[in-house]
């Protein structure tokens, strides 16, 4: 065959096949895109938020979880239910509302907290009722690993009369092993020290004491209050490291503290002056006395 009619013959083939791949494109193989998923449930896209704590430190309060949706056109009612075989959590309502235009709302669990046993781990499971609710690739059920940790009592107010001399509220935690042991937490905060025109340092996680069966309070030998006086560290002394005799630290009526202690300041990690008087702090516990009331009289 001569080459000349070779080159027509390839022609025609070449034209042939791009005529049926065209023919093919336009008619039998549509690009047909994919669907959007369905969202199961009357489009209501509920799950359980991915970010909530999984690891719980149950101090009393209930615990608290984020349901989220995508949906937010209906109200729509939720309903859960709650996996625990020791009975010390359970839900404080059986279902949650999201409202018409409410993309997160909070599942509560109640923690009965006296019935937990230190060092204890539980494990507990969330769970959203309805499949119907949930799509594929949301989460229906969340496991939470919970242990007892320091019970929170509630509100404290705290006063000591040398560095500052307000009333303040703070909160407070008891150990989990039911003892008289508490922590005053934040006693002395960046904006508390600032405002008085102390120099900042680090802020105190808490004041850790303790009251024995006869009612004395047992405060730290030595407490550092995280803010600096004239380049000084300042701290508070118990009875072991006072260069001065302190009246006993006691608790009246089991709810109202007085603390006795000895104002110091430190440099290089040794006590190099002080005032030479002794100071003292009140602490009304969670329904204790009104210290504003008792330091009016």
């Amino acid at each position: 065959m001569h080459d000349n009619m070779k080159s027509k013959l390839l022609n025609i083939v070449l034209a042939c096949t791009l005529g049926f791949i065209a023919y093919s494109c336009d008619k039998g193989y549509e690009y047909q895109p994919a669907k959007p998923e369905k969202i199961i449930g009357n489009n209501n896209d509920v799950t359980i938020d991915c970010n909530t704590v999984r690891k719980i430190d149950a101090d009393g309060s209930d615990i608290e979880v984020l349901l989220t949706r995508t949906n937010t056109e209906a109200a729509t009612t939720v309903a859960l239910s709650l996996t625990d075989t020791t009975g010390v959590f359970k839900l404080k309502n059986e279902s949650v509302t999201f409202d018409a235009g409410e993309d997160s709302v909070y599942a509560q669990i109640v923690c009965l907290y006296d019935n937990m046993v230190k060092d204890t781990q539980y494990n507990i499971d969330l769970t959203i009722s309805d499949n119907d609710l949930v799509s594929q690739f949301g989460i229906k059920t969340v496991t939470f690993t919970c242990t007892k940790a320091w019970k929170k009592l509630g509100k404290a107010q705290f006063f000591e009369n040398w560095f500052f001399g307000y009333i303040w509220e703070k909160d407070l935690i008891q150990s989990p092993d039911g003892q008289k042991i508490y922590r005053l937490l934040k006693p002395f905060t960046q904006s508390d020290i600032e405002d008085e025109g102390f120099d900042f340092v680090s802020e105190v996680p808490y004041l850790e004491f303790s009251i024995d069966d006869e009612g004395n309070v047992i405060i730290p030998d030595e407490f550092a209050l995280g803010f600096q006086f004239s380049g000084y560290d300042c701290y508070f002394l118990g009875p072991k490291k006072s260069s001065v005799a302190l009246n006993p630290s006691v608790c009246y009526d089991g709810n109202l503290l007085e603390i006795n202690w000895f104002p110091g300041l430190y440099k290089g990690g040794k006590l190099s002056a002080s005032w030479g008087a002794a100071s003292s702090a009140l602490i009304s516990l969670p329904g204790g006395p009104d210290l504003e009331e008792l330091l009016s009289e």
